[in-house]
């Protein structure tokens, strides 16, 4: 598998899973290029705009997202370094709320996935004022409210669950069904990948629970 498979496949996973929770098509769109030596692939909305999300067929939100994704040529599969999900209203289309996840954060007061909350309330602006006195932005969106670090962060099923369990959007038939599946699929791939990146830790747990789990061979 190369970097236009893998991400080809990406894709269509991700508009087979958007076409079974609302009532209209989605098509994404996928970009790839070399960067240092690496392949890069970019996953997004055909429609720059994003997804528009309707309550009682009325429009009511706009939803954008974005994978930023690395091909490692040894494993043969994409690796999402970065993401983005961010929920806007359908008229202003100003932001409401967005899930970030960057692998490498630069800033050392960010977290890695973190939830940004576009609103205003006086007591946490004056919390902010105590704490940082010489900063100029007291507003709610600059906090960052950590969410889990790099394995087991939300997802855009997250996304998707609070739209429909908190708002009733408009859905195709099955959607939490279908989340849920998904979700499972996507724990596994995680786990999966938490397991490369410690096997120690999961030849541990396994032989506690009885199984015999023996080292490779040096040899």
């Amino acid at each position: 598998m190369d970097i236009e498979e893998a991400a080809a496949q990406f894709t269509r996973e991700l508009e087979a899973l958007i076409n079974k929770l609302i009532p209209f098509p989605v098509v994404l769109v996928a970009e790839w290029q070399q960067f240092r030596g690496v392949w890069r692939a970019t996953i997004s909305t055909a429609d720059i705009a994003g997804l528009p999300i309707s309550i009682n067929a009325k429009p009511t939100f706009q939803l954008q997202f974005k994978y930023h994704c690395e091909f490692h040529t040894a494993r043969k599969r994409l690796t999402v370094r970065s993401s983005s999900f961010k929920v806007m209203h359908a008229i202003t289309r100003l932001p409401l709320w967005h899930y970030d996840y960057v692998w490498e954060m630069k800033k050392a007061d960010s977290a890695i996935a973190h939830l940004n909350v576009h609103a205003h309330r006086n007591e946490i602006a004056a919390a902010m004022a105590i704490a940082n006195p010489d900063s100029d932005n007291m507003e709610v969106q600059a906090l960052h409210f950590p969410f889990g670090g790099p394995r087991f962060r939300p997802i855009l099923e997250d996304v998707f669950e609070m739209l429909i369990t908190e708002f009733n959007i408009d859905t195709a038939p099955g959607a939490i069904r279908v989340l849920k599946k998904s979700r499972n699929r996507y724990f596994e791939r995680q786990l999966e990948t938490a397991v490369f990146d410690q096997p120690e830790t999961a030849a541990a747990t396994l032989r506690q629970l009885g199984y015999i789990v023996e080292p490779p061979s040096l040899l």
